[in-house]
């Protein structure tokens, strides 16, 4: 009877360790769709960014830590559009490389949310607008 209860003990902690990756896998995957839909890829940009894919770890241009997305790259891209803010939702994002398109608009008040920033390249773009007070916020922030 023990040998049981400690069976399904062990299955409900295995299930929930299971959706709690989901979980976080998927408000990743979530906010960087809407960093490439925010930038007007193109639909031969980024193909395999699914959001249906739950894991965004296996996406182009995105590396992870175990299941936390730590870098993403999308250099001279020819992006078009602007930043979305919920890129400030990667809260173990160390690199964000943008360097080369032609994106818009202001740096959103969010980053500063991203608190493992080491590196932000935004450079070449066309941003309008002050650098938000926010970024003070970067402490880990080497390049900007």
């Amino acid at each position: 009877m023990m040998l049981v209860r400690m069976g399904e003990l062990y299955l409900t902690i295995l299930i929930l360790a299971c959706l709690h990756y989901l979980a976080l896998s998927d408000f990743q995957g979530d906010a960087l769709f809407a960093l490439k839909n925010a930038l007007n890829a193109t639909a031969n940009q980024l193909t395999d960014w699914n959001p249906n894919q739950v894991n965004p770890c296996t996406w182009s241009n995105v590396i992870c830590s175990g299941s936390n997305v730590i870098s993403v790259s999308l250099s001279t891209m020819g992006f078009t559009g602007t930043l979305s803010p919920r890129i400030g939702l990667l809260k173990s994002l160390s690199t964000l490389i943008l360097q080369g398109n032609y994106i818009t608009g202001e740096i959103p008040k969010d980053f500063g949310n991203l608190t493992n920033l080491v590196s932000l390249d935004l450079g070449n773009n066309s941003l309008t607008g002050q650098i938000p007070s926010s970024l003070g916020n970067l402490k880990k922030l080497q390049f900007l």
